[in-house]
């Protein structure tokens, strides 16, 4: 699943318990004092917003960089996950997490990526840079 389709599907979620939330909320206007309020703080609580694991990871910063001799072993393990070969030449990097999670020859070639990890962007963000730095 794409992490844009999975925010949509969080969202719909979001706003069914918004509209259940709001429900219950007519049901409490008739309510007065005390009791509307022990109603309303117990529903602020159930209905909090929760963050999701891969919408907390999209928060989570991407380094782009020229590999160095030191991330030729990451970048050989990349290729391996994906089965193909490791790239030559000068490289760029997408880090995430301080793990290296795609790679992309700037001489030409596929980008290689972590085939267990959403990097799908990661290697369109690296062909972009690729192409401002060939410019």
């Amino acid at each position: 699943m794409m992490q844009g389709d999975l925010a949509r599907l969080v969202q719909e979620e979001r706003h069914r318990e918004l509209a259940e939330v709001r429900h219950r909320a007519s049901a409490v206007r008739s309510r007065s004092g005390r009791d509307r309020n022990m109603v309303l703080t117990a529903l602020g609580r159930i209905f909090r917003p929760r963050p999701t694991p891969d919408l907390e990871r999209a928060r989570t910063a991407v380094v782009i960089r020229l590999a160095g001799p030191a991330d030729a072993g990451a970048i050989a393990y990349l290729a391996a996950l994906e089965d193909s070969p490791s790239p030559a030449g000068p490289t760029l990097v997408a880090i995430v997490d301080d793990r290296i999670e795609a790679a992309l020859p700037l001489e030409g070639g596929a980008p290689v990526a972590n085939p267990f990890a959403p990097s799908g962007q990661l290697a369109e963000l690296l062909t972009l840079r690729a192409e401002q730095l060939a410019a």
